[in-house]
């Protein structure tokens, strides 16, 4: 059983990730002790936000999100009023400046 929000695995198929955070894809479960493993690198890009609230300040976000969750909170600000918002690329483990 896959647990609430989270999705299937493709069957025979496995996702692996290595200590800097590359993640791989390989054509057969890594339980068959027999496999060959052919990876696929999978490249993950974090977004973050910048806009200016209320006041004029200017304001970033200081977590990181993947793409939908980005424009969900840009949608967020927008209804609370705050203008200039944009969702930027960015590096994991930095942040943009406001």
């Amino acid at each position: 059983m896959v647990p609430a929000g989270q999705r299937q695995p493709a069957p025979n198929r496995s996702l692996f990730t290595l200590p800097g955070g590359k993640s791989y894809r390989t054509s057969t479960p890594l339980s068959d002790p027999t496999a060959k493993m052919t990876s696929i690198p999978i490249t993950m890009q974090n977004f973050a936000l910048t806009w200016t609230d209320s006041t004029g300040k200017a304001r970033a976000s200081s977590v990181a999100y993947d793409k939908g969750s980005a424009n969900s909170r840009k949608t967020e600000l927008e209804a609370d009023g705050h203008t200039d918002v944009k969702v930027v690329p960015i590096m994991p483990g930095k942040l943009p400046q406001p």
